[in-house]
């Protein structure tokens, strides 16, 4: 969604489709280079990254929304890690994990190399900023955020005694460094969330041991809450007034988003310690959060103080999406392609399931009246004409 919390803008989402007879489906392209990062869209125009393990070849592909059509493909340079040699990560991350951000104007994307790249929608590269590859031991996996005319990087690597991780924010119009502010801690692999609090902007990052809020203007830490531990994938989000941050398979904190300086002991709302994932994001209604671990436990709090509402076990079923939220529902997308969509309720309730019958990992994007879903191999528009 809009602001990287899973939130549709749209409620018209097409509910059912068929991949056997078409219906729903208004088309299928392939992509030519694999990749875990999810659809972009805007307009027009839908993006999506891929890499090449083997030959150490970065792409951006830009495609006509209406057709599927690939409008054009641009290419990132390689880098080499510090022993001069070409990059290897784990294969689950991959070498193009990270998702990008557009403004409409251009579309910016980092690799697991550290290079971040400005494409305009002609397909020109704009500018190329060579962060250096990331000390990273899965692979970078961060996704981008933006503010403006600021392209936040959550630039996480090493250990915290290492002292070389930043938040980062580049200048969308050449790539030079707005801000750049040190953070304490090692590498982790979520992403930063850029939300308003209040008439303020805010920056929301999590990574052991901390959940820290930078100002979005100026890059300058706020608060910070020593509250997680461990190897942070699942992304922060923030509703009525309170920050949520995943610690891998032990808990869920909730944090009082207004603060200064070191909140540990003041600003911790409520601690969840029941079914917390390692990957998906936590997702929110304002009245209710849900969770999703890999192997497709779904589970219910309530916001306003942590109280387990109810959980749900999918069968046979494995997630690496995150849930989105649309309206009063949530689109679930597990590995086999099916989405599963249930009432955002105080109860389950299972409203349907639609299969596209391939492997899933990216979370889908949702747009108005439809959803661009990536697979393994390709990429699909679901929709009505």
């Amino acid at each position: 969604g809009p602001r990287g919390d899973g939130v549709s803008a749209y409620t018209n989402i097409p509910e059912t489709w068929d991949v056997e007879s078409g219906k729903g489906i208004l088309w299928k392209a392939e992509i030519p280079l694999a990749g875990n990062n999810s659809p972009l869209v805007w307009g027009d125009r839908v993006f999506v990254m891929g890499a090449d393990v083997e030959a150490y070849v970065y792409q951006v592909y830009c495609y006509d929304a209406s057709n599927g059509k690939l409008l054009w493909t641009g290419d990132v340079p390689n880098a080499l890690n510090a022993e001069g040699e070409p990059l290897e990560v784990m294969e689950d991350t991959g070498l193009s994990s990270c998702t990008g951000v557009t403004d409409g104007r251009r579309v910016y994307t980092i690799f697991a190399t550290g290079n971040v790249a400005a494409f305009d929608y002609a397909g020109k590269r704009v500018w190329l900023t060579k962060l250096g590859v990331p000390d990273s031991v899965y692979g970078y996996a961060s996704s981008l955020a933006i503010w403006q005319d600021k392209v936040i990087v959550q630039f996480d690597q090493g250990v915290a005694d290492d002292e070389i991780s930043k938040l980062i924010a580049l200048d969308v119009f050449t790539g030079r460094t707005a801000w750049e502010t040190a953070r304490p801690v090692g590498n982790s692999w979520s992403s930063p969330i850029v939300v308003p609090v209040g008439d303020a902007w805010r920056i929301f990052t999590a990574a052991d041991p901390w959940v820290i809020a930078y100002d979005a203007a100026t890059g300058a830490e706020l608060w910070r809450a020593e509250c997680i531990m461990g190897d942070i994938a699942p992304s922060p989000i923030y509703a009525q007034g309170m920050v949520f941050a995943i610690e891998p398979y032990s808990r869920m904190v909730a944090i009082r988003a207004e603060g200064i300086g070191n909140v540990t002991d003041t600003h911790v709302a409520w601690v969840a310690e029941d079914d917390i994932p390692d990957i998906c994001s936590p997702i929110s209604d304002g009245e209710r959060v849900w969770v999703m671990l890999t192997d497709g436990l779904l589970t219910c709090y309530r916001l306003a103080d942590g109280k387990k509402l109810w959980d749900h076990e999918f069968e046979r079923g494995m997630f690496n999406a995150s849930p989105g939220l649309v309206g009063d529902k949530l689109y679930l997308l597990d590995m086999k392609g099916t989405m599963h969509i249930i009432a955002a309720a105080d109860a389950f309730k299972l409203l349907g399931t639609a299969k596209l019958g391939e492997k899933c990992l990216a979370s889908p994007a949702f747009a108005d009246g439809r959803i661009y879903i990536r697979s393994e191999k390709n990429l699909y528009c679901i929709g009505s004409k």
